[in-house]
């Protein structure tokens, strides 16, 4: 599958790729103020138990060894290599700003002092860069690819790259995933489910 994914991306004019919470990097988990406070506001506000439930994926969810993921981006930066790309993701380790892809079209959470966006994930500046550059993917030959995207937060990632492989006829779209790999019935004809843990995939190859 692997090989398929790469003849695709080789011939698409744009790359949109996300990543999800399974290439998390295990940790073990930490007391914090932040998710004391978190937590009690969580128990009557449902935004605020979205993004409770988005930082505990970041440690329980993961579970690869560090060096796995980082091999892991090496691949898929070469994958991206000489293409039109975007790559979102969910995970703040910070280890994808090291893989050697261009800084300006990466979208991380933000950091400690950043302004964010209304969902209180990603910084502002960046997101405004990620969603011009979605606008010119219409009417493109557009390659989507998720990579360990569940539903933590759906509406950043998972619901959007669908909405997506909608409205574009001239894309497709990859869903790696180790259970959450389904596809929606409207773009199952443009969609390939692929049931494989996203890191053990782009490993394929090491």
């Amino acid at each position: 599958m692997l090989e398929q994914i790469r003849q695709s991306i080789e011939q698409a004019q744009m790359v949109l790729v996300g990543i999800g919470t399974e290439f998390a990097v295990k940790e073990e988990a930490q007391e914090d103020p932040f998710f004391t406070e978190l937590a009690k506001t969580a128990q009557t506000d449902p935004a605020a138990a979205a993004l409770l439930a988005f930082h505990k994926s970041q440690k329980k969810v993961g579970g690869c060894e560090k060096e796995q993921v980082q091999k892991a981006y090496e691949v898929l930066a070469d994958l991206l290599k000489d293409k039109n790309y975007f790559v979102i993701s969910l995970c703040e380790d910070g280890l994808l700003e090291q893989a050697g892809l261009k800084e300006n079209r990466i979208l991380t959470p933000a950091k400690e002092g950043e302004e964010e966006t209304d969902s209180g994930v990603y910084p502002t500046d960046s997101w405004e860069t990620y969603t011009k550059w979605l606008q010119g993917t219409l009417n493109r030959n557009l390659v989507i690819l998720e990579l360990g995207v569940g539903m933590e937060l759906p509406q950043l990632i998972r619901f959007p790259f669908e909405k997506v492989a909608y409205f574009n006829q001239k894309s497709c779209l990859y869903r790696v995933h180790s259970h959450l790999y389904q596809m929606t019935e409207e773009i199952k004809e443009r969609g390939y489910s692929v049931p494989v843990h996203p890191v053990t995939l782009l490993l394929e190859e090491k």
